[in-house]
């Protein structure tokens, strides 16, 4: 024996072995084993004496059952098993779980086609529905950006020569977004579709998105509007100065009263109190308002909220005030 192999990939489990007719003496001689119907009945009987307690039935002595096509198989198994006369009925039995067997892998194999059908629908629906959603961000991402800022120039009557966009009295640089007139007349730069016409049209905003439109059309305008406005305010946030915070007056007379209101009426205990005063994080103001510091991550004053301490308990004692200081 040189090997043996065990199927489990199909309807009926089979074995595959492999092995060297060897005789007694050594020699290589098939017909010992297989000269004729007796030795191949016997090599049958032993095989099934040796399988017989695993529950394998042994195949029906002098069957006369012949190879069949799948296809004229399966065709016997749809039409349904007409009675033979001719067959015992051990051999009936056997065919009829032949049938049995096939019908059942057919079934098997039908539910499978069709599992992977539905399986194969479903991932070309989620495809569409991917590719319509990159279609989607992919517009909305052009929108977010620019017009190209050479397509503008050459829309402005300028040519590229010499790494620079020349024409009108311009000598004009690009760099993505960005442009300078090295001009000794101009010596001017700036960023985006609607500055670059504002410049070399010499005309205002509204003259430059005009224009734009009769080249670009609304979309390209937008798109323009969208790049000045992120332009402008990224401006806005580099130049301008922040508003400084100014906190409430510290007025130190009106303390005890702030700090017998936080701790007999909104509970917080003494040393918590006392602590945050310390601390610079509470105190009162010159209308016995509780003003309560805001910091950012930084440990800087940027805020504060007001509490009115005055009045009874539960009415505008208990009132919470947003002050405007806060930014």
């Amino acid at each position: 024996m040189i090997r043996a192999e065990l199927h489990l990939d199909e309807a009926t489990p089979h074995i595959h072995a492999y092995f060297v007719p060897l005789d007694e003496k050594g020699q290589l001689r098939a017909k010992h084993f297989f000269d004729g119907r007796q030795k191949m009945r016997q090599f049958q009987d032993s095989y099934s004496e040796a399988t017989q307690h695993l529950g394998l039935e042994r195949g029906i002595k002098g069957s006369r059952a012949q190879h069949q096509e799948i296809k004229d198989f399966y065709s016997i198994v749809n039409a349904g098993i007409e009675p033979d006369s001719s067959l015992t009925q051990l051999q009936l039995q056997a065919k009829a779980a032949d049938r049995d067997r096939a019908q059942a892998k057919k079934q098997q194999m039908e539910a499978t086609a069709k599992a992977k059908a539905l399986e194969n629908e479903l991932k070309d629906k989620r495809i569409k529905e991917l590719e319509a959603q990159v279609a989607f961000w992919q517009e909305q991402t052009k929108l977010l950006r620019d017009l190209a800022l050479e397509d503008v120039a050459w829309e402005l009557g300028l040519n590229y020569e010499r790494e620079r966009w020349r024409g009108h009295g311009h000598i004009i640089n690009i760099d993505g977004s960005k442009f300078y007139d090295f001009a000794p007349e101009h010596s001017k730069g700036g960023g985006g579709a609607i500055d670059l016409v504002m410049h070399v049209n010499q005309c205002n905003f509204r003259q430059a998105v005009v224009w734009l439109d009769e080249r670009f059309g609304s979309d390209g305008v937008e798109r323009a509007a969208n790049a000045h406005v992120k332009n402008r305010a990224a401006d806005i946030i580099q130049t301008e100065p922040r508003p400084q915070f100014t906190p409430p007056v510290e007025d130190k007379s009106n303390w005890t009263a702030v700090e017998r209101y936080l701790n007999q009426f909104r509970g917080i205990p003494s040393d918590c109190v006392q602590m945050l005063h310390n601390q610079g994080l509470v105190y009162a103001d010159q209308q016995q308002n509780a003003v309560f510091v805001m910091r950012n991550q930084q440990g800087q004053r940027n805020g504060a909220f007001l509490r009115g301490t005055r009045g009874r308990a539960g009415e505008a004692v208990t009132k919470c005030k947003l002050n405007s200081l806060v930014q």
